[in-house]
């Protein structure tokens, strides 16, 4: 009578695989992003045709960090927005894991699920933000006391870009189908 041990790989072998590739499985840019519309001249800070005008970009940046000179104070809407939202964050990217792992959804579908649940976080701050308050001269100005809401254009420029890493979808969906087999 013979005695042996068999070893049957029941997806140990790609989850390995999962592990390596998923060192780098793409990011989430989110924010307002660098694009031509976004860079385009959109504000104008003052009177008259002579008035600089400065871009979405240059914006959002001011309104982040505030001005090195104290003048317009920091209303940080995307750091801080990600440090208060970081269990909400943490969750849907666990629900997100599980889902990519028993393949029910590609590694863009997660990437870009995550990306729409901050970039509707970000969008949430922006119209609920408070303080610091607006000077009442510009409260009269621009006859709101919301202080990142004049005409919506940084809330329309609020958006996500998914960019894929080393593991495309397809990789992804062979480790998943691997691991539930």
């Amino acid at each position: 009578m013979s005695k042996y041990v068999q070893d049957i790989d029941k997806g140990f072998r790609a989850f390995q695989k999962f592990l390596k590739d998923a060192q780098d499985p793409g990011i989430v840019e989110i924010g307002v992003l660098d694009t031509p519309f976004n860079n385009a001249p959109a504000f104008n800070d003052g009177p008259g045709a002579n008035a600089d005008a400065y871009s979405v970009v240059q914006y959002a940046s001011v309104n982040e960090y505030g001005t090195k000179d104290g003048r317009i104070p920091a209303r940080s809407f995307i750091g801080s927005t990600v440090d208060e939202k970081k269990r909400s964050i943490s969750a849907k990217s666990v629900w997100m894991q599980r889902k990519l792992f028993l393949g029910q959804i590609t590694l863009s579908q997660a990437l870009g699920l995550m990306g729409e649940h901050i970039r509707n976080l970000v969008d949430d701050k922006i119209v609920n933000l408070r303080s610091p308050p607006n000077k009442p001269s510009t409260i009269k100005k621009k006859g709101s006391s919301n202080p990142l809401i004049d005409t919506g254009r940084l809330r329309q420029s609020i958006s996500y870009q998914v960019k894929n890493g080393g593991m495309t979808d397809a990789q992804a969906a062979d480790i998943a189908g691997a691991l539930t087999e």
